[in-house]
């Protein structure tokens, strides 16, 4: 599967924040990712459900599909 899916996130998943910072947009993301590198830490709050979740994350490789759920 994708990094994403490593992650422990899934489709339908709906990004609420990184880190604290809200994710309003598609946009937003590409900005907080793009500010992230490789071996950074994250948290991500998530809708998945009707109920919000928070993932741990590590950042992987630059790019779109760099999260890998942390250990």
């Amino acid at each position: 599967g994708s990094n994403a899916e490593h992650a422990g996130l899934k489709e339908g998943d709906l990004l609420l924040k990184l880190d604290g910072e809200a994710l309003t947009d598609n946009m937003d993301l590409i900005y907080a990712v793009k500010q992230k590198h490789a071996g950074d830490h994250g948290t991500i709050l998530l809708e998945r459900g009707g109920r919000n979740l928070k993932v741990e994350v590590i950042f992987q490789t630059a790019g779109p599909d760099m999260l890998h759920k942390k250990q």
